[in-house]
């Protein structure tokens, strides 16, 4: 039986391996009871190229590994600070400010200012220890943040001052919406794309900005970031994860590639998305995803080969070292969002200072 695509439906997917085949899992053996649940096989589809596990977790799998004593441990082991008033702490939220101004919430909140009177409306689903939220509090929005973890939310109704609620996405009445959502390293945890997007969609106000942010699929070729973490079921890159706007009506805006934090190899899309209700996918046939996807995947490919050979130049190394690699993103390269000029014209000038 063939494996549908839970992202565009077709059939045409192919088994790149299973999990513990790929990448060993013995580090998240102390999260769980038994790690064997997890490991499940990674298909890619051939006319989308997204990524996913198969089967999908259960419901009560995900019960299982969202509530066991270990996560609580896998969030203070992952988590960069523990205290948002911590030096390391502001110097990551400033960062982190700046990632989020860059994807267009700059420009959306000056024509909102323009335009509105009073602070526009944001929504942090699955909101954490509040960083995200205390950054667009700091911007002006008035902010409700979301989480389904009780203590969570506690700090953040603590140390924030912001509405905080303990509920899931799936329960939020679609009656209230909000100017800006951010939906922060979530939406690869979810064996339920097409019912998320719907609600984001229904949540979001016609004129308003979506932002997701989650794991680059196509992180220069480190597998061991791609598959290893138990808690992630999809994986996107640019394409896919514009795509999925696409078919809820939500056209790709703006976009870049990130670091979590320096000292990390994981890199992160985050991307920002608005309303358009005549941008529906599902008028798109098979044949035309997979012509853009093949596009896409060429596009793409000329410009890492590109960045390779402009930092091999800069710092005069025949081969990319991962910290080269590390410093290529910190350069806010914007990956499949550049065309093959821009790309050009930008490695011409690595290229001349590197000559220098």
């Amino acid at each position: 039986m063939k494996v549908a695509c839970p992202l565009c439906m077709q059939h045409r997917t192919r088994l790149l391996g299973k999990r513990s085949t790929l990448v060993s899992l013995r580090s998240y053996e102390q999260f769980v009871d038994d790690v064997n649940t997890y490991d499940r096989e990674i298909y890619q589809c051939g006319i989308c190229g997204f990524q996913f596990i198969h089967p999908p977790y259960t419901p009560e799998e995900i019960e299982g590994l969202y509530n066991q004593k270990g996560y609580s441990r896998f969030n203070e082991i992952t988590y960069p600070f523990s205290d948002l008033e911590e030096p390391r702490a502001k110097k990551l939220i400033s960062g982190w400010t700046h990632k989020f101004l860059s994807v267009g919430v700059r420009e959306w909140l000056d024509s909102f200012v323009k335009k509105s009177a009073g602070a526009p409306t944001f929504l942090d689903v699955g909101c954490g220890r509040g960083h995200n939220s205390m950054i667009f509090k700091s911007l002006g929005f008035q902010v409700t943040a979301i989480d389904l973890s009780e203590i969570q939310i506690e700090y953040v109704r603590k140390r924030l001052d912001v509405e905080a609620r303990k509920v899931g996405w799936e329960d939020l009445e679609s009656g209230t919406k909000f100017d800006c959502i951010l939906a922060a390293h979530l939406i690869e945890h979810t064996t339920r794309l097409h019912e998320f997007m719907d609600k984001m969609s229904a949540l979001l106000k016609p004129d308003g900005l979506l932002i997701l942010e989650t794991p680059l699929t196509d992180d220069w070729g480190s597998i061991e970031h791609r598959y290893r973490d138990i808690y992630h079921t999809s994986f996107f890159d640019h394409f896919t994860l514009a795509l999925l706007g696409t078919m809820h009506g939500l056209q790709y805006k703006e976009s870049g590639d990130f670091m979590w934090r320096n000292d990390t190899n994981c890199i992160d899309i985050v991307a920002s998305f608005v309303p358009k209700a005549s941008l529906r996918a599902e008028s798109m046939s098979p044949q035309h995803i997979e012509s853009l996807r093949s596009g896409y995947g060429a596009l793409q490919e000329k410009y890492l080969q590109l960045a390779r050979d402009s930092l091999a130049l800069r710092y005069r190394r025949p081969k990319l070292s991962i910290l080269l690699q590390r410093a290529w993103y910190h350069f806010k390269a914007h990956g499949a969002r550049a065309t093959v000029e821009r790309a050009a014209f930008f490695m011409r000038e690595h290229y001349l200072r590197g000559s220098r």
